[in-house]
């Protein structure tokens, strides 16, 4: 799906991937499964937005909070929902899964990096500011 947008003219990416990901070729691999597989991803879907003016953004997030509906890991997520681990959505540890949505937004459609780009908490949050100052400054 990458590789049809990027022949139809789209300069960036980007992609839902997780903390504990590593790229084979720009940090090394990673120890678990989930993390060569996704580090793997990561990289091919960089390849692709590799040209003049065209990056790809890897979003790493962890410790995610407010997630709509069920929670998707049960026991662990209700874990996080408890004092004093709910304190972490306030760190650079959590992150709320509306700043990961708005983050994406602003790193695909909206940023100017260019290259092989990743994003953990920290980065995710600030684009999320960034995506806000944006809609507040065209409405």
């Amino acid at each position: 799906m990458a590789t049809i947008a990027h022949e139809a003219g789209v300069k960036r990416g980007a992609y839902l991937s997780g903390q504990g990901v590593k790229q084979p070729t720009l940090e090394g691999r990673a120890f678990a499964m989930f993390g060569r597989t996704k580090g793997r991803a990561e990289e091919s879907l960089a390849k692709i937005f590799s040209g003049d003016n065209e990056g790809h953004i890897s979003l790493r997030p962890g410790a995610i909070f407010d997630r709509q509906g069920e929670p998707v890991y049960g026991f662990f997520e209700s874990v996080l929902s408890c004092w004093p681990f709910s304190t972490l959505r306030d760190t650079r540890y959590g992150i709320s899964a509306h700043d990961i949505a708005k983050g994406m937004v602003m790193g695909a459609l909206f940023d100017t990096d260019c290259g092989n780009i990743i994003w953990e908490n920290e980065q995710i949050k600030e684009a999320a500011r960034r995506y806000e100052a944006t809609l507040n400054d065209n409405m």
